[in-house]
């Protein structure tokens, strides 16, 4: 794969495939949006300047769903924080993983440190942000997949 493919290049094109919502959101209202969609979607969470505050992972909405329900959770066991975490949990900022650095790439960077950090992470998916950690849009799998084959066939014509 051309490593100088800047990110840019495909998720400007590409329609919001996520959702992303204030870390103030109350978790409740998050989950009520969810259900409105036909099908799982990654979710980011910003901070009151659109800034990428964290993701949440649906592994935690999962839990939180099974201790609603007084159900036992994937694994087995939850630490005792987890389980408070997911118990008090009133806004979806309380359940978001905050490091976005680690779940973003910028804008200006190559499609190559996208797939390694999407690799390393186990993910389809990834925040892009802007040159001030502003919250643009993200990048999948699909929409990647989608934008070598209008390459290739633009080459074949």
């Amino acid at each position: 794969m051309n490593t100088g493919i800047p990110v840019a290049d495909i998720c400007h094109y590409t329609p919001m495939a996520a959702l992303v919502v204030n870390h103030e959101t109350p978790l409740r209202e998050v989950i009520n949006r969810l259900t409105d969609r036909h099908h799982t979607i990654p979710i980011f969470v910003t901070d009151s300047l659109e800034r990428l505050h964290g993701m949440v992972q649906h592994a935690d909405l999962r839990d939180w769903v099974r201790l609603q329900c007084n159900l036992l959770p994937s694994n087995g066991r939850l630490s005792p924080s987890k389980t408070r975490l997911l118990l008090s949990a009133q806004t979806i900022g309380e359940l978001a993983q905050n490091d976005g650095s680690l779940m973003s790439v910028r804008l200006d960077q190559p499609l190559s440190e996208a797939m390694a950090k999407m690799s390393a992470y186990g993910r389809n998916d990834i925040a892009v942000v802007d040159g001030n950690g502003r919250f643009i849009n993200t990048l999948n799998l699909q929409d990647i997949l989608s934008f070598m084959m209008e390459k290739e066939r633009k080459l074949q014509v």
